[in-house]
């Protein structure tokens, strides 16, 4: 992790309560994560493989593809409140993983699994497109 870029200021630290909350908000993302891939398996598993004509195959497969997709997205999200939750133990939580500076408040109860600062995050992107192009 880098050093904070402002050491002459004093870190703005979340409260317990805050900490608290935002670990409650973890938990509970990380519950609907779990419990939609456990509907999802059980979809999967009462699903009718025997699905008529082309057409309900296309059909079939089309939705199919669409729960790949989300439950792609549900684990790239896991990854990240889990990667979250692990933060609190460190001592670490809520602070920018490449800055060190604390993530703003606002920020971090819109998105509890957030890595980085909003400038921070910015560069990070601005660097990829130039490296993408």
């Amino acid at each position: 992790m880098a050093t904070r870029s402002n050491p002459s200021s004093e870190p703005e630290t979340l409260t317990l309560a805050e900490l608290n909350e935002l670990r409650a908000k973890l938990l509970a993302t990380r519950g609907e994560i779990l419990a939609r891939a456990r509907l999802r398996v059980a979809e999967v598993l009462e699903s009718d493989t025997n699905v008529g004509d082309e057409l309900d195959a296309a059909s079939h497969d089309s939705a199919q593809a669409l729960e790949l997709r989300l439950a792609d997205k549900d684990r790239k999200l896991l990854v990240l409140v889990e990667h979250a939750l692990d933060k609190f133990a460190t001592g670490e939580y809520g602070l920018c993983e490449g800055t060190g500076d604390p993530i703003e408040r606002g920020r971090l109860h819109l998105r509890p699994w957030v890595r980085y600062s909003v400038e921070y995050q910015e560069l990070v992107e601005r660097e990829r497109d130039i490296y993408e192009d």
